[in-house]
């Protein structure tokens, strides 16, 4: 939800959230060293991804069918998500 740069994401969730006063800070975390929730947009579809400490079977299939789920940067197999919600 930090991560920005001057291609696809060119403005951050928390940037956003820090330009409107919602957050003291436009960077939060590393995705990496700290991930909490990733939020993807892919053109028409959405996926906010979270880890959930016991996640069901259910939540692991679903995940892997969403927007950046899975792939070369999926929030499942690369940052260890476990839960989504998305359209």
């Amino acid at each position: 939800m930090g991560y920005e740069d001057t291609g696809a994401y060119r403005k951050a969730v928390t940037r956003g959230l820090q330009e409107e006063g919602f957050l003291p800070v436009s960077r939060m975390d590393d995705p990496i060293q700290n991930p909490g929730y990733m939020f993807y947009y892919c053109g028409d579809k959405y996926a906010l991804s979270a880890t959930l400490e016991n996640p069901t079977s259910q939540d692991i299939v679903y995940i892997q069918t969403t927007c950046n789920g899975s792939g070369g940067n999926g929030t499942y197999n690369v940052y260890g998500k476990n839960y989504a919600v998305a359209n």
